[in-house]
Parts: structure tokens; C-alpha cells; sequence
């Protein structure tokens, strides 16, 4: 069975793939191709975000978000597209995790 991650972190932090297969229980894990990403979230390359976890109807991708970008006071991120920035309060941001449908798993990734 295939499964798809959406991760979420600070853009000053790199991905570590071997322990986020870690934190997955998964044995290996790589990036999605461009198909991949606009059927699973409706997005493009570079334009990645937390936002696009909005447009999985079917809660079929697992959203984690690292501790660090979860606990800042202030977070901003792309609107699904590369063009423009949107800035949200910690507030702001506890509020739109609570009314998706997927569970936000929180953990430290780097």
C-alpha cells in the first residue's frame, strides 16, 4: 500500500528523508512527483504548503508538522501557489488544524 505524507516545516530546516521514514514506520520514502502532488492535493511543485491538505477530499494524505513551525507565534506559507505568501497567527493556525479533516500529527523532524 502506497502512502502519501504531507510534511510541514520551517523553511531554514531540511528534510532528514531517512528520519522522517522514521517517524513514519515507513521503509523508504521519497518526493512526490508532479503528478503525484496535483492528484493527491490539486498543487504544483513549489508550491507546496499546508494548504494544500485542503483540497484531499478523500483524507488520504497524512499531514505532520514539525514541532518547531507548529509553536511559532507567527507562520507563513504559500496559498498553493508560488506567487504569494499568506501569514497566520499560532491562534490562526490551531483553528484551521482543528477544522480539516485530517489529523495534524505534531513531532520533532529536525
Amino acid at each position: 500500500k502506497q502512502r502519501y505524507f504531507l510534511v510541514i516545516l520551517d523553511a531554514q530546516k531540511r528534510a532528514d528523508l531517512k528520519k522522517l521514514g522514521e517517524i513514519f514506520d515507513a521503509k523508504r520514502i521519497s518526493f512526490a512527483n508532479p503528478d503525484e502532488l496535483k492528484e493527491k492535493l490539486g498543487i504544483e511543485p513549489g508550491a507546496v504548503s499546508l494548504f494544500g491538505i485542503l483540497n484531499d477530499i478523500d483524507a488520504k494524505v497524512e499531514l505532520y508538522i514539525d514541532r518547531d513551525f507548529y509553536e511559532q507565534p507567527i507562520v507563513n506559507f504559500h496559498p498553493n501557489r508560488n506567487t504569494a505568501s499568506v501569514a497566520l497567527s499560532n491562534e490562526m493556525l490551531l483553528k484551521f488544524l482543528n477544522v480539516i479533516a485530517q489529523e495534524a500529527n505534531i513531532v520533532e523532524i529536525a
